[in-house]
């Protein structure tokens, strides 16, 4: 039987990890809007999801780290803020460049 904290713990990883991969999975459904909004060929649209893609990838390594080092409830805190961020401040963007 988990404790209440265990569960919450659970709860709060859980959703963490599946609003990252969210984030992640919003872009590919925009690719063709995107071409259209900003009147731009795919593969610009491509280029920049690739960069998005592997920075992505590239920070798991260092979060793994900091992780250790600080704890995961930070860590799932700061990704999480920072997608919120990032996403807000691309709604508001009015180029791709």
């Amino acid at each position: 039987m988990r404790t209440k904290n265990e569960r919450k713990v659970i709860l709060a990883s859980c959703l963490g990890h599946m609003f990252s991969h969210y984030i992640m999975l919003v872009f590919p459904a925009l690719v063709i809007s995107l071409n259209r909004e900003f009147q731009v060929e795919l593969s610009d649209v491509f280029e920049i999801s690739f960069l998005g893609y592997l920075l992505y990838g590239l920070g798991a390594l260092p979060a793994g780290f900091l992780t250790d080092r600080y704890g995961g409830r930070w860590v799932l805190f700061i990704c999480l803020l920072g997608c919120a961020l990032g996403s807000l401040g691309a709604s508001f963007a009015r180029s791709l460049s």
